[in-house]
């Protein structure tokens, strides 16, 4: 089957290959034996990955300051490419893709149009709320979307509401995003160090890495001991001033707290998990956070606020902790129940690495998409 995936987003990177939108048909190809394209605009970088281009061809769409101009050649690619694709991929729904849509429909009328919502809380909203706050807009988007075969969302719950919109002519279907196991070879059963970690953009409103470092700042220095933090990703300025002011007015904190900048290489950063105790995900909102997979797999006991509300469908009593958005408080006593072993996270750890191995490995997630196709070409 001969699938294309096109994104429209200028500043898609060498690192969005291994996340949903390059993930999907990379594990299509590798997996399943599609036919693979992945289509993007260029932002002044051609984007290159050896591993990835064995599956997946990589096309550079030039990126012009003009809108119309970037319509026109988007226009001039779906008029030129259409005939050679089974199932034209997209995400979010906005009109101007339904609109490419239709014309890769009058140029290959069998092609399928899937769209991938990726839905964070606020654009579920939106979604829910739509024809109460625009009726014409509603009827129109309604009528237009009946181009699209196949709909996919990230978190069971929004499965049934969306399909009682008439815009989705019940055709959503769920589908979380996942990890790659196989993506570097590392020794998943590395013994755990007191290592307590977060990944993301440190100091980024979303991210709220500001909790974290206070929920640790309050926690009495004989209960961490031997305990470090790590803080992956890059850092805001704001966030970094922010922390060396902390360290100036609290400099014993520095024993316990490592900062690593980026790390890009996966080796790298899946021993850092495997290496790890605990995994913290202190964020105000996420879409659906592909580091919490990527964490439970190397058998992280994890921490997360309930920040999306997938995190259900992810994260199980038996094996981890949910707590309230913004609650410093939650978050401390969370993570002083593991300081005073309390908490068994070495045995949660392999309850959560058999979980997501079964549920959030994309060689299992991407049978499941081969299969909506083939039900519906």
């Amino acid at each position: 089957m001969n699938f294309l995936t096109l994104r429209i987003d200028k500043n898609i990177t060498e690192q969005h290959l291994y996340k949903d939108v390059g993930g999907i048909p990379y594990a299509l190809a590798k997996y399943c034996g599609y036919k693979c394209d992945f289509a993007y605009f260029d932002n002044g970088k051609k984007i290159e990955d050896k591993n990835y281009e064995r599956y997946v061809k990589l096309i550079k769409l030039e990126y012009s300051s003009s809108k119309i101009l970037n319509i026109f050649r988007l226009v001039k690619f779906i008029c030129r490419n259409a005939e050679k694709y089974d199932v034209l991929n997209l995400y979010h729904g906005e009109v101007n893709l339904i609109f490419l849509s239709y014309i890769a429909k009058i140029k290959n009328p069998n092609i399928k149009i899937y769209i991938k919502l990726d839905l964070g809380r606020n654009f579920y909203d939106k979604l829910i709320n739509l024809d109460k706050s625009n009726k014409l807009k509603y009827k129109i988007l309604s009528k237009l979307n009946k181009i699209v075969d196949l709909y996919t969302v990230e978190t069971k719950a929004y499965v049934n509401e969306l399909n009682k919109i008439k815009k989705f002519h019940g055709k959503v279907k769920y589908l979380p995003n996942g990890f790659f196991s196989d993506l570097v070879e590392v020794n998943k059963n590395i013994k755990k160090e007191k290592i307590i970690l977060t990944v993301g953009r440190l100091g980024t409103v979303a991210k709220n890495t500001e909790m974290f470092v206070e929920a640790i700042e309050g926690i009495a220095t004989e209960k961490l001991k031997d305990w470090k933090i790590y803080l992956v990703g890059s850092m805001t300025d704001k966030f970094t001033d922010w922390f060396n002011d902390i360290l100036n007015e609290k400099p014993y904190l520095k024993e316990y707290f490592l900062l690593t900048g980026n790390i890009s290489d996966k080796k790298e950063l899946y021993t850092l998990y495997a290496r790890s105790s605990v995994f913290v995900l202190p964020s105000r909102w996420e879409g659906f956070p592909l580091v919490l997979p990527e964490a439970l797999y190397f058998r992280c006991y994890p921490i997360v606020t309930n920040s999306f509300d997938g995190v259900v469908d992810i994260i199980k009593s038996n094996f981890g902790k949910i707590i309230p958005n913004e609650d410093k408080s939650a978050l401390s006593s969370a993570i002083e129940e593991i300081l005073n072993n309390k908490i068994d996270y070495i045995k949660n750890g392999q309850i959560a690495y058999d979980f997501v191995s079964k549920k959030y490995d994309w060689k299992a997630i991407i049978q499941t998409l081969d299969k909506y196709f083939k039900e519906e070409i």
